[in-house]
């Protein structure tokens, strides 16, 4: 609770005005009611000299009285109202491919008849990428690397989506050291470059589960007789230095968290332990269906009706050669 008090010291008046602040409080001023807040008009029928005002305000606290508290259950009726308004199907990620209007075409063209001559290029042309190493995140500015990222590698294929100079697209597979995460977004960005209605081939000649994983996305599929075929599903394992650490006698000490921070396991253990097992086989099966469905799918597309199950048996009969 606040209160404050006003004191006012003349050699001819003097005035005490004690204020409090509980609900719409007033001050008593000759006989008059004014607001808290309001400025304090002098009296004219007096005269003062050498006006002295001093402000005093005191503060103070009740123990009994404490400031309300907000209910436990506000914050999940509000986490109740959020997911009540939430849609029932969540976005699939997929993008979609909106076909460009007479206008824009007409627009496109006088742009590209606009350019300079040496970024022409031939109607009906097809843009060739090498797809394979790690695929970096970020977005490469030098023209003398021979990397290409995945920010320029998705950039291509939309901007040849809507390109009406670009045909179709060939992708040429090499080795690829990136993650499934990757892999999906390069994949997305295909589906929408075959929207367009444009082919979409792929060339590989050394291919494992990744290497097939993104060809499985595109339209044709073609490798040599001498190409080099491994398909073998999906493996996780683990590296321990414990006994190696032992014979150099050091001796690690680590602090555990938790069940399955297994973080320190690669230095304090031999083996590894139920709760990692646990872990790395829920994250092998999980990559294992996405590969098996995505698969299934891409295939059914231009040879019949695959499942995930057939996907699966044909994992199960490696190894595999270009002939299969």
């Amino acid at each position: 609770m606040m209160a404050t008090s006003i004191a006012y010291r003349s050699h001819s008046a003097r005035l005490n005005d004690q204020v409090s602040l509980s609900g719409r409080a007033s001050s008593a001023y000759n006989g008059r009611k004014i607001p808290l807040g309001s400025p304090v008009q002098r009296p004219t029928n007096r005269t003062h000299k050498h006006r002295s005002i001093t402000l005093t305000r005191a503060t103070t606290e009740s123990k009994d009285e404490e400031k309300p508290k907000k209910p436990a259950m506000a914050k999940k009726n509000a986490y109740a109202h959020w997911l009540a308004n939430q849609p029932e199907e969540l976005p699939s990620g997929e993008m979609l491919f909106t076909p460009p209007t007479d206008k824009e075409l007409r627009s496109t063209s006088m742009k590209l008849f606009l350019q300079p001559l040496w970024k022409q290029i031939r109607w009906g042309s097809v843009l060739g990428v090498e797809v394979g190493s790690a695929l970096s995140d970020s977005i490469n500015t030098s023209p003398f690397s021979p990397d290409v990222t995945l920010p320029q590698l998705c950039s291509c294929l939309k901007k040849a989506a809507h390109d009406p100079r670009i045909s179709g697209v060939y992708l040429k597979i090499t080795p690829i050291g990136c993650g499934w995460a990757k892999l999906d977004e390069l994949r997305r960005h295909i589906a929408y470059f075959r929207q367009s209605g444009k082919f979409c081939m792929a060339y590989m000649e050394v291919a494992s589960e990744k290497e097939f994983y993104v060809a499985a996305a595109c339209e044709e599929i073609y490798v040599p007789p001498s190409a080099y075929l491994s398909l073998r599903g999906v493996s996780v394992s683990g590296t321990f230095l414990r006994g190696v650490l032992e014979k150099v006698g050091v001796e690690p000490q680590i602090q555990r968290i938790g069940k399955y921070k297994s973080a320190g396991d690669q230095l304090g253990r031999d083996n590894m332990s139920k709760a990692q097992r646990e872990v790395l086989t829920a994250i092998m099966e999980s990559v294992y269906g996405n590969l098996t469905r995505q698969l299934a799918e891409d295939r059914s597309q231009s040879e019949g009706e695959r499942t995930a199950e057939d996907v699966a048996g044909l994992l199960d009969e490696a190894p595999l050669d270009a002939a299969s």
